[in-house]
């Protein structure tokens, strides 16, 4: 059988009540992918939910966002990656009509639901390296190529936020290319304390470090 062309990686740590509707949204799209649950020490039950679907589990010790999702990236066998964190979802077209934009990086307008239902989206289409200096440009729900982690040597685990950003800001310093597809195809959940909340916590810190390196 061929191998799927794209592999979406699940992170997942102490979410497993959400876990469900973003494995499900994976699994519903258009186009045949690949799913990898990545339980990153999570004391919940998120292995026993993984395993009610025909995803690859993979259970590693907790090593955080970036240290999951190289994980769930080194096991597959995907040509483009797509990283979804545990509590998001995609919607059933999201992977296809990325796949149809044909760039090195592609990503879509943003969806909120949960607490708020904001549509968040990058301003321009085609986001190039220098906008990266000054902030993020895209969010963290993007189809890639595979060839992109591994040139830029994967996300960077000593980061407690904004791993995305630095990610994006390195594989355009390349000159890796990316699209924003207009349409909301990617639904990001609100709800109340969360890594981003740390992570904007910690801005001015954070943009100077990946702007050091």
């Amino acid at each position: 059988m061929e191998s799927p062309k794209v592999s979406i990686i699940i992170p997942c740590y102490n979410q497993a009540h959400w876990l469900s509707d973003a494995i499900e949204s994976a699994l519903a799209q258009t186009v045949k992918c690949e799913v990898i649950v990545v339980n990153d020490g999570s004391p919940d039950n998120t292995s026993e939910i993984a395993r009610k679907y025909p995803v690859i589990l993979i259970e590693k010790e907790n090593g955080g966002l970036s240290s999951a999702r190289n994980a769930g990236i080194k096991a597959s066998t995907g040509e483009y990656i797509l990283t979804l964190d545990s509590d998001d979802k995609i919607l059933p077209e999201f992977i296809e009509k990325c796949l149809e934009a044909n760039d090195d990086i592609v990503s879509t307008a943003q969806q909120e639901f949960g607490d708020s239902n904001n549509l968040w989206n990058s301003q321009p289409e085609h986001p190039v390296h220098e906008m990266f200096k000054y902030n993020n440009q895209i969010n963290c729900c993007a189809l890639y190529k595979k060839k992109i982690w591994e040139d830029i040597g994967g996300y960077d685990e000593t980061m407690t936020g904004y791993e995305d950003w630095d990610a994006w800001y390195r594989a355009t310093k390349l000159g890796y290319t990316i699209t924003v597809i207009r349409e909301p195809l990617f639904l990001y959940r609100k709800h109340g304390h969360s890594m981003v909340s740390d992570a904007i916590s910690k801005h001015e810190e954070l943009k100077q470090y990946i702007m050091n390196k």
